[in-house]
């Protein structure tokens, strides 16, 4: 009876571990529940196109956010580190790694994202703008997650043309 509980322990230990890296460990290629994985960015104007295989979502971004989005894409240096190569620069020689960005919501017209920053055995959620986000993970080589339901009430479903909700709002 108690070698039953002890092996019922460490089965359930086992996959409690496992469902922490999963969560927490998106690099290793694992499908995160309610997360679908960005795979097209482009930057038209000012307007930042995200999302998947069938669905994108325009958000309007600064001309700011639209440069350092640019660079980043088109792997374009500057002599000096900027804001964003400066952060990432940061992180790197603090040992801290970019684990994943989320895009999560829209709230008062404006997408909400987090960026999950590993530091030592934990992770820390810190809010962020999307397009800080998408600016910081394109120089860390870090995955971006969109929220499923965000993606398909927000976006446009590009393989039917179906509009989500709303476009163009704001980030």
């Amino acid at each position: 009876m108690e070698e039953t509980k002890l092996l019922a322990f460490a089965i359930i230990t086992i996959a409690a571990s496992t469902a922490i890296l999963l969560i927490t460990s998106p690099k290793l290629g694992k499908p995160l529940t309610g997360l679908e994985e960005v795979n097209k960015l482009e930057v038209r104007g000012n307007t930042l196109l995200i999302g998947n295989d069938c669905h994108i979502i325009p958000m309007v971004i600064s001309t700011d956010q639209k440069e350092a989005i640019s660079r980043a894409l088109n792997d374009k240096k500057t002599e000096r580190p900027l804001t964003h190569q400066l952060f990432a620069n940061t992180l790197d020689k603090a040992e801290i790694s970019l684990d994943k960005v989320v895009i999560h919501s829209l709230e008062n017209q404006s997408y909400r994202a987090y960026l999950y920053i590993e530091k030592g055995s934990g992770v820390i959620k810190v809010d962020s703008r999307p397009s800080d986000s998408v600016a910081l993970a394109l120089r860390t080589d870090t995955y971006i997650y969109i929220k499923e339901s965000l993606l398909k009430s927000q976006g446009r479903d590009i393989c039917t043309g179906v509009k989500g909700e709303k476009e163009g709002t704001a980030i």
